[in-house]
């Protein structure tokens, strides 16, 4: 479970896109191996899963709508 870039985003006025890690486990973490973008109309949600970023940045938040 890899990939190399990840934004999650949806346009104004429209439906909140989420993504889901829902018992995905920890022993196998969702990779993302350069950035994570979490822009408004996004959300992030993970149950019982783990995440790995390799890009070095650390997480931000704004309050532009993004979870």
């Amino acid at each position: 479970m890899t990939v190399a870039d990840l934004t999650i985003s949806a346009p104004a006025g429209s439906y909140t896109n989420t993504l889901l890690l829902n018992s995905a486990g920890t022993n196998t973490p969702f990779h993302v191996i350069s950035n994570l973008t979490v822009r408004p109309g996004g959300a992030l949600t993970i149950l019982n899963s783990t995440l790995t970023v390799d890009n070095g940045t650390t997480p931000t938040t704004t309050d532009l709508g993004s979870e």
